[in-house]
């Protein structure tokens, strides 16, 4: 057979799985995971009905706790052929929290669904910089992290006063994300809005500046006039919305479309 006909049949055959996973039926399961660090951590696996081992992904919520969106955006990745785990985690800045989300991927790792298979982790603003600090705590098997408008240098963000408190508290360092960029192992996604208060461009540019300097493989893509939360649906974060802290958030359908297939395709990337 002439060689451009074998490149089409494989061209083709992988268009058919990659169809096929993107349409398959999804199974979920309740799932309470028992971490030494920071408790217990409840929350839910999603993953293809179809029988046989796959890829897992962390996906970690923002300091707004587990939502819907977060539900949506997990069984999407088991539509598109991974093992999604969603988890309730402690909100804050405790690095007891860092280390029990380590053990959630280890617990991952041990699941028939995903079992000794790569894992990714997509965080969103609180659970961004969780996504960093967790897989600096497992770069053998943390593969891929994708990190949606995150908190990249605690001490000059909206929340060094609250870090500080817990340092205090605890006793205990909370390094930020820039601190740790060089343990990292895994490829890093940064998807950011250009017109978002909470992590403005200094912000970025820090965490790009340790990623250099560790010699990571990194992507960064900045959506400009969007803000914090482009990707979540009017529905579950109204636009012009402000948090607690006085961010402005709003969705961004262009920006969502977008930053959702990149997250797929770097998953996708690096995990297979």
């Amino acid at each position: 057979m002439p060689r451009g006909g074998s490149v089409a049949i494989a061209t083709a055959a992988l268009l058919v799985l990659q169809l096929a996973a993107a349409n398959a039926a999804v199974k979920e399961r309740d799932v309470s995971i028992e971490t030494r660090s920071a408790g217990t951590l409840a929350g839910k696996l999603y993953s293809p009905e179809e029988r046989g081992t796959r890829p897992g992904v962390l996906i970690l919520h923002t300091a707004a706790g587990l939502r819907k969106a977060d539900h949506i955006h997990a069984r999407n990745l088991a539509e598109a052929g991974f093992a999604a785990l969603i988890v309730s985690y402690p909100i804050g800045w405790a690095a007891s929290t860092n280390l029990g989300l380590a053990e959630a991927v280890d617990w991952l790792r041990t699941q028939p669904e995903s079992r000794d298979m790569p894992v990714g982790i997509v965080g969103f603003s609180l659970g961004a910089s969780k996504a960093l600090l967790a897989a600096a705590l497992r770069p053998k098997d943390v593969k891929a992290v994708v990190s949606y408008y995150g908190t990249y240098d605690v001490e000059i963000s909206k929340f060094s006063e609250v870090a500080r408190q817990v340092r205090a508290k605890s006793g205990s360092t909370t390094p930020s994300p820039v601190e740790v960029a060089g343990a990292i192992g895994g490829a890093v996604l940064l998807l950011q809005g250009g017109d978002d208060d909470e992590t403005p461009a200094d912000q970025t540019a820090r965490m790009k500046t340790a990623l250099d300097k560790g010699g990571k493989t990194y992507e960064l893509k900045i959506y400009p006039g969007a803000v914090h939360m482009f990707e979540r649906e009017p529905q579950f974060h109204p636009p012009g919305f402000r948090t607690s802290f006085g961010t402005v958030t709003g969705y961004d359908p262009v920006a969502a479309k977008d930053s959702w297939q990149k997250t797929v395709d770097w998953l996708n990337k690096h995990l297979r």
